[in-house]
């Protein structure tokens, strides 16, 4: 099936032992050319709720130092914030200069953008305009689009 990441699968081991031998053996490795992250999955009434996209926005200008603990410190100046997560480059695990806020409600978005839009952090004036869904296969995945300068 697939993932914002890319293609994923799920295999049904016929112990615990043999799930963590897999794990232990397959996590990191790579698949015709591929790199290939092997885990647990949780228990259906223990996954953690899917995003709410309505309740999101896309964050450009992101200064390469910045955290996402910085990242939700400052969106917390208009409201209760679920999760905040810098994009980072697959290979390098180097900051894009993006990243996304999901705030507790999609009330709060208009005021993000409204109050944080044109803000500074760590030196860099922050670009927040509402999360807009992707078409499925959209390489981008889901954002308020835009790419970074060179910084």
């Amino acid at each position: 099936f697939g993932t914002s990441a890319g293609t994923a699968g799920r295999a049904a081991m016929a112990s615990a032992e043999g799930a963590q031998r897999a794990i232990e053996v397959l996590h990191d490795s790579y698949l015709m050319g591929k790199r290939i992250l092997v885990r647990l999955d949780r228990p259906p009434g223990e996954r953690a709720a899917r995003p709410n996209l309505e309740a999101m926005v896309f964050v450009g200008g992101i200064s390469f130092e910045t955290t996402s603990e910085r990242l939700r410190e400052h969106f917390a100046q208009v409201g209760p914030v679920v999760h905040a997560n810098i994009f980072t480059d697959r290979e390098t695990g180097r900051s894009r200069g993006a990243g996304k806020v999901e705030l507790a409600s999609p009330d709060l978005v208009g005021r993000a953008v409204e109050e944080l839009n044109g803000s500074e952090l760590d030196g860099r004036q922050l670009q927040v305009k509402p999360m807009e869904a992707r078409a499925p296969g959209d390489a981008r995945g889901a954002s308020g689009g835009g790419g970074g300068a060179a910084r």
